[in-house]
């Protein structure tokens, strides 16, 4: 009976990894597509031709296009956390710092155009993606204000730092200059403007600064 249980399971998680994979295949491939030509020229058939499969898959999964962009920005925030996080152990003015290095030099470009092109979208809300970046700005502001409440209380950033104006500064200084890196990258030397941040960052809150 037992065999005959594990035997029925068996085909039914390797359909569930085929599928994860599948869907995995789908949102990075809209990403780069998204990257490359905005949402306007993507297309949900585009999307499964380009992911490696029939030009119909997305279409299948997400069944419009809407659908489609929602799950790759929500998709686009796991990404960005897992990279926050890459070092589990990492508390406090370490995931500041970690926060900064990302926003100045994406490790991932086609992420970064992909996330500021899905961004200006949801200003006119036409896709239904104002309201998955909305909740990404409360939880980014709501983890900046927790790591510098964890600073404070380990001694690495000062008491008398208010957490969340200084997780507003750091959000809004991060999206800046991913804007402005990416619509000027010839005038933006990201290595300056991150040791110009991190010292920003060290002498507005680090304990020792003062």
């Amino acid at each position: 009976m037992v065999a005959k249980q594990n035997a029925v399971r068996a085909p039914r998680r390797r359909q569930a990894d085929r599928r994860e994979a599948a869907e995995t295949a789908l949102l990075e491939a809209a990403i780069s597509l998204i990257a490359a030509r905005g949402v306007k020229g993507t297309t949900l058939a585009d999307v499964g031709e380009a992911a490696g499969y029939s030009r119909g898959l997305a279409a299948h999964y997400y069944k419009t296009k809407d659908r489609l962009l929602q799950a790759t920005a929500e998709y686009i925030g796991e990404q960005y956390v897992r990279m926050l996080h890459e070092k589990s152990d990492a508390t406090g003015m370490k995931v500041l710092v970690s926060y900064v290095e990302l926003a100045c030099m994406p490790r991932r470009l086609e992420i970064a155009k992909a996330m500021h092109v899905m961004q200006k979208e949801a200003l006119f809300d036409t896709s239904g993606l104002q309201a998955i970046f909305s909740k990404h700005s409360r939880s980014a502001l709501k983890r900046l204000e927790n790591h510098i409440r964890i600073g404070i209380g380990n001694g690495e950033i000062r008491k008398d730092v208010d957490p969340k104006s200084e997780a507003a500064i750091l959000l809004a200084m991060g999206r800046g200059v991913r804007t402005l890196w990416l619509h000027s990258p010839d005038k933006v030397n990201p290595l300056k403007l991150k040791q110009d941040i991190l010292d920003f960052l060290h002498l507005n809150l680090s304990a020792k600064a003062r």
